[in-house]
């Protein structure tokens, strides 16, 4: 499947890894026609009784075991792939997306912006300056963390808008090509406020006209660490919710999806840039959304939204 482009070879590797470390120990003995919903139980029972497991860890030693029925399948090994149930797992139990509203995305900027202040004198002056714009860019894209981090230079187009504008001037865009992640290759069109940082980029990367032929990444390192005590210093690290999740570099994904649900944008369009399902979208992000908030009779985007 990484061969295919759909799948990244990261994604498949940590399957394989998967497989090979708990799933074959368990169930490598079993004929592959007896991996049924009573042997996921059974390996599911396992796995808990030696630790604490999350919902997705466990979701991932479910679906390593689906992509082997279905190789299986495919083969003519079975003649079914069968379904596997949790009772703990339902849509009426999608959690809400740990996102920024409006306000403490504003606020997560002002304090992105007073920490490259901050360390202006120090060897941390850049990484803080590369993290306000990751913030900025990630929050305009919607890239998963693995997307983001491996991002080129020439994966980026910039696109001015033929309608938009903002003070009479024109305002631009940003297509990124060639995404890498979890879903394999894919696209992205970019709201508006990449724009300005992927400008800084450039100017502090010192890139000339040759950018859109470099093979460099947009971004030179992951500052989980530096998000994790700017969230925590600015009182941004748990959410309003009850109860309290934790944010972490991925709200900033959830940030866009939530965003542009606020300011109208179809569902479906923002499944297809986003590069997953409708019903993820309507499950994890549209239905935590408080009615009075969605632009159900707006069609233009906020005003100033796209400010970086």
């Amino acid at each position: 499947r990484a061969a295919r482009g759909e799948r990244s070879q990261s994604y498949v590797d940590g399957f394989v890894k998967v497989v090979e470390r708990s799933v074959v120990p368990f169930l490598g003995r079993m004929a592959i026609e007896e991996v049924n919903q009573a042997a996921w139980y059974r390996y599911r029972q396992h796995l808990l009784s030696r630790r604490s497991y999350t919902r997705s860890t466990l979701h991932q030693h479910k679906m390593a075991i689906r992509i082997v029925l279905v190789e299986a399948y495919k083969r003519g090994e079975i003649t079914m792939v069968p379904q596997f149930k949790d009772d703990t797992v339902s849509a009426r139990q999608a959690t809400p997306r740990t996102w920024f509203e409006p306000r403490e995305y504003v606020l997560l900027c002002l304090r992105a912006r007073q920490n490259i202040r901050a360390l202006a004198s120090t060897r941390w002056h850049r990484d803080a300056q590369e993290l306000y714009d990751y913030i900025v860019f990630v929050a305009n894209t919607g890239l998963r963390v693995g997307e983001a981090r491996n991002v080129r230079f020439s994966d980026v187009d910039v696109i001015q808008d033929r309608i938009a504008t903002w003070h009479g001037r024109p305002r631009h865009y940003l297509l990124i090509r060639n995404i890498q992640g979890k879903r394999g290759h894919g696209e992205c069109k970019s709201y508006y406020g990449a724009y300005p940082a992927f400008l800084r980029i450039l100017s502090r990367r010192g890139m000339g006209d040759g950018w859109q032929r470099s093979d460099e990444p947009l971004f030179l390192a992951h500052h989980r660490d530096m998000f994790r005590e700017l969230l925590v210093r600015s009182g941004l690290r748990m959410t309003s919710h009850r109860p309290p999740r934790r944010r972490d570099l991925m709200s900033l994904r959830h940030t866009y999806i939530c965003h542009r649900l606020l300011a109208g944008a179809s569902v479906y369009d923002i499944a297809a840039n986003c590069r997953t399902s409708v019903t993820m979208i309507e499950q994890h992000y549209a239905r935590w959304l408080a009615p009075r908030d969605l632009a159900i009779n707006v069609t233009a985007a906020w005003p100033g939204r796209g400010r970086g």
